[in-house]
This record gives C-alpha cells, structure tokens and sequence, in this order.
C-alpha cells in the first residue's frame, strides 16, 4: 500500500486540521481528498516549510501560556471591589455583569479581557463576596475574587483608609 504525504485544505475529521501535513494512502488521496480539493501532495520543501512554522506556533504559544500564568497570579491574589446601589436586605438594583467585571479588571490591573471570557456560576444580585473565572489560555483559568459592597460603603472604607495612612505617615514624622 502505497503512501503519499498531503497538506489537509480543509479540517478533515478523524484526519486533521487545515494546514496539518499527514500521510494517508494513495488511493484515498486521489479517490476523496483531491477529487473534492482538501488535500494537496507536499514536497519536501513545503514539508520543512510547515515544520518550521510549527516550531515558531509551539514557540508563539508557549510565550502566551507563560504570560496567562503570570497574569492568572496577579488576578487572584487581587480582591476585586465594586460599588453599586443597594436597597433592603443589600438587594442590587440590576446585577454585576461580566462587563462590569471586565472593566474593574481593565482599572485595578489595567489589563483588557473580553467579556465573553469570564464567567460567573450565577447573577450577582446582593451585597458580598462572590468568585467568578476568566479564561485566560485555552485550559487555564484564573479566579477572580468580587466584594460587591453599597456605594456608601466604598466611600467609607476609603475615608477611613486614608485616614489611617495619614495617621500612619503623622507617627513617622515624629520619628
């Protein structure tokens, strides 16, 4: 049986993705895979050809995946805090979406990330603490821990911080 190496046109299933090199038979090439233009027959320089452009795709990936990991530490070791109107029993008036989360993300870490890439188990519609993903490489996600708190709350933490830093700048002063 006589073997013959083609570059695949088109995702074949149980074949191989476009642009993959793969060896199939030879009458499987020219009975389907020509007949209906998804594969062509390689030659050894469009075989080296396609390996070194695999080379620098495994490099390329890699590069991001390294990048997703370090960027996957900085979100979660950050607690997330957004503000919104509350009424009774801490009841949100709407809820926080994946927008809203994707925007903090963008202020506190100053990084961009589609929105359709987070996701939350279910609506943030009350005061407290919540977790939701984001997807940052093709397996790997990162956990993003959220404190929604009421506007007037935020307001008061942050007084109240800065108060504390001036305090703690006044003592070292003295010092």
């Amino acid at each position: 049986m006589r073997k013959v190496k083609v570059v695949l046109l088109k995702d074949i299933i149980n074949l191989g993705k476009k642009g993959d090199i793969v060896d199939v038979s030879f009458g499987f090439y020219m009975n389907y895979l020509e007949k209906n233009n998804l594969a062509k027959r390689v030659s050894e320089g469009e075989e080296k050809d396609y390996q070194l452009r695999q080379k620098i795709k495994e490099n390329k990936e890699s590069k991001e995946e390294e990048r997703a990991k370090i960027l996957k530490e900085k979100i979660e070791k950050e607690l997330f805090t957004i503000k919104r109107k509350a009424g009774d029993k801490g009841k949100l008036y709407g809820s926080v979406t994946n927008e809203d989360i994707a925007e903090i993300l963008k202020k506190k870490i100053g990084i961009s990330i589609d929105k359709k890439k987070i996701e939350i188990e279910e609506p943030i519609k009350t005061l407290g603490y919540y977790e939701a993903k984001v997807k940052l490489f093709k397996n790997l996600y990162a956990k993003i821990k959220l404190n929604i708190l009421e506007e007037w709350m935020k307001m008061y933490l942050e007084k109240s911080h800065l108060i504390v830093l001036k305090q703690s700048r006044q003592l070292l002063a003295q010092y």
